[in-house]
């Protein structure tokens, strides 16, 4: 006990020495007055002039990690702890290692650093939309942390699985059925689970599973919870059809895996704040955005990726990265308000997408612009932006992936942030999928992330009888996709139809285009993604820095934008403008095993053959906020995030594109 308590003080007093030094700090930027302020998970001190708060500065112990979460903790802490008058910045530190968020009345944004204290004076009011109160906060935190506990009970205990992402796997069906329960509550219905004479919220109650409950009644327990997810699985509103496709979370043949009471009531304790008429007590798209949140913490944190051509979660600080460039150049085009155009049936019509879709990663990235956006509408009142929000939600996002756990995990990602109507689909292979053939041409803004191998589809058959992600796409499989990219090919001339891939062949020494015997997906994929893509629609995609600068890969440059004109400078031919190229650190996808040295590429696909090759961004990040040492991604937090620097100075505009 005693040791215990010497550990505590200790950590008090090196929380205490972060938060002098971090002080000492601000005050060279200005930052002067101010009280001490609760911080649940350290200490905190707001930063006031007038009676106006600037900044609220959180420090946390150095042993504990500036991530994603922490981020979060202190964001919402501002938001929640702070009254009516929340500060327009917040710094979170560890000492080493820190992050800065702006808070707007559109939502939070990571800086690269701390502005100086006469920017926070000239911040107008944070004037918070949405409910936000403590027990938000409360929620998130706990419901993080419980995740993260769950999946290691249910990892550690073999409850019926044989991995960690198979752990991930259940804890996301158990999210759904309460996502479920969230929805039916909202609409002040009860949901009957046939075969058990109860309603889903009966069955949900986790105290049917605590350990002072009978043992025969927390089997039975379990067994509804069976029957409920056979049930729920099924559901119309979340099985929705989508021009005559059906749009399916789960697989028919999907059940819920887990036996023991323990952990139901380990999982089903924190997502069910119940309240005395059965609710949750919170507001559905509160609920759902901590939910969210949570989710994606947990699956960035948990998820076991694989190299070669196997699957692997992007980093966020990428994915976020990504989809803040898209909408700056939808804000300086003036094309925002495009999200809320609708067709004759009342519907949006416009479509953000990720082909590769993985865990939605980058659908939820868009899907927080797509927000940020309806929260700036200053003409409408806060019933207009709900219902804005929820059509954007239900008909805005397109996604597809081979993986049908993946697809799952896309879906009850993207659920629980309340689009249960998204477009997302398994397909056998999103380079040759017929349902993602029917989207040519009509996608706005594509942001992915594609599988990458040099030679990764063949036309070799492949050796042994391996099978497996990291294997090719190889024999007939291989050469079908490969014959595929020669629709745009006849008698060995390239057409200049942007709706018709080419890449499957290159040209040869006289120019003729010729079949290619392999080809890295990646390549493939820039082609699939300019095909899907309107005229003028936006493609921002992770690539191999091969294909940007080998010189065997230069006629997929020149395919992509054009042969530049050595005596004028200028490009002809082309499907596209090339408007940005952002290096990336080598360690960006270290956790992965994925080796290879990355890049955003950011393309637009041509209205029109005259459109023209202009002035490209170029930046580089040397860091994006973690590191990666001994199979452990350390993260350093947003000062430590290059893309944040790159971002400001991509909307800051052509002056500051040396920048980085």
């Amino acid at each position: 006990m005693a040791k215990t308590k010497t550990k505590e003080s200790n950590s008090q007093t090196s929380v205490e020495a972060v938060l002098e030094e971090a002080r000492t700090r601000l005050a060279e930027k200005g930052y002067q007055g101010g009280k001490q302020h609760t911080y649940k998970d350290g200490k905190a001190w707001l930063f006031q002039s007038n009676g106006k708060a600037e900044l609220l500065l959180c420090a946390v112990d150095p042993d504990k990690s500036i991530d994603e979460h922490q981020g979060q903790l202190a964001v919402l802490a501002a938001l929640t702890t702070c009254g009516d008058n929340p500060p327009p910045y917040v710094h979170v530190t560890n000492g080493p290692n820190s992050s800065t968020f702006h808070l707007t009345s559109e939502g939070d944004r990571p800086l690269a650093e701390v502005p100086s204290a006469e920017q926070a004076k000239a911040e107008s009011k944070v004037v918070i939309s949405a409910k936000t109160d403590e027990k938000v906060l409360a929620a998130y935190e706990n419901l993080q942390q419980q995740f993260d506990n769950i999946h290691e009970h249910i990892y550690a205990t073999r409850e019926n699985v044989n991995s960690s992402n198979e752990a991930i796997d259940e804890l996301c069906k158990l999210v759904y059925l309460v996502t479920v329960l969230n929805r039916y509550q909202a609409d002040k219905k009860t949901l009957t689970i046939p075969g058990t004479g109860k309603d889903l919220s009966q069955i949900l109650d986790p105290k049917r599973f605590a350990s002072a409950t009978p043992a025969a009644e927390r089997q039975q327990a379990v067994k509804d919870a069976h029957a409920a997810f056979a049930h729920c699985r099924e559901l119309e509103e979340f099985n929705h059809t989508v021009d005559g496709e059906e749009m399916r979370i789960f697989e028919n043949r999907a059940f819920l895996r887990l036996e023991k009471p323990d952990t139901y009531y380990m999982a089903l304790k924190p997502l069910l704040n119940q309240m005395g008429d059965g609710t949750n007590g919170h507001h559905l798209f509160e609920l759902g955005d901590i939910t969210g949140r949570a989710l994606e913490v947990v699956l960035r944190r948990r998820y076991e990726g694989r190299g070669g051509m196997g699957a692997y979660l992007t980093p966020h600080q990428i994915t976020r990265f990504t989809a803040a460039m898209a909408f700056v150049d939808l804000k300086r085009e003036g094309r925002l308000e495009e999200l809320l155009r609708k067709d004759k049936r009342g519907r949006p019509t416009f479509r953000l997408c990720d082909p590769f879709v993985g865990s939605g990663g980058f659908l939820i990235q868009l899907i927080h612009q797509g927000h940020s956006y309806v929260n700036s509408l200053v003409t409408f009142d806060q019933r207009r932006k709900d219902e804005a929000y929820q059509q954007i939600l239900d008909h805005c996002f397109v996604g597809a992936d081979n993986s049908p756990s993946m697809v799952m995990k896309s879906r009850i990602n993207l659920a629980a942030y309340g689009s249960t109507h998204a477009a997302v689909q398994r397909v056998e292979n999103s380079l040759t999928s017929p349902w993602l053939d029917a989207k040519v041409g009509t996608i706005d803004i594509i942001a992915t992330n594609p599988p990458f191998k040099k030679d990764g589809i063949t036309r070799k058959n492949a050796k042994g009888d391996k099978r497996g992600d990291e294997e090719p796409v190889s024999g007939a499989a291989g050469a079908a996709i490969l014959d595929a990219y020669m629709e745009g090919i006849e008698d060995g001339v390239m057409s200049v139809d942007p709706n018709k891939r080419c890449l499957g062949a290159k040209p040869d020494n006289k120019g003729v285009w010729k079949p290619v015997n392999s080809m890295d997906p990646a390549v493939l994929a820039i082609d699939r993604c300019l095909q899907l893509l309107k005229p003028g629609g936006k493609l921002l995609i992770v690539v191999p820095d091969g294909i940007l600068c080998n010189s065997s890969y230069k006629y997929v440059r020149e395919y992509l934008i054009g042969k530049k004109d050595d005596a004028t400078g200028e490009f002809s031919g082309g499907k596209a403008v090339l408007k940005a190229v952002v290096s990336l650190p080598q360690e960006t996808f270290a956790l992965s095993g994925a080796g290879a040295k990355t890049s955003v590429m950011y393309l637009q696909k041509k209205r029109s053959p005259a459109d023209r090759q202009g002035p490209v961004f170029m930046a580089v990040a040397n860091e994006v906020g973690f590191s990666y040492k001994a199979k452990i991604e350390i993260q350093l937090g947003e000062s430590r995030n290059d893309l944040n620097k790159v971002l400001a100075a991509y909307e800051a505009g052509p002056k500051q594109e040396d920048v980085v």
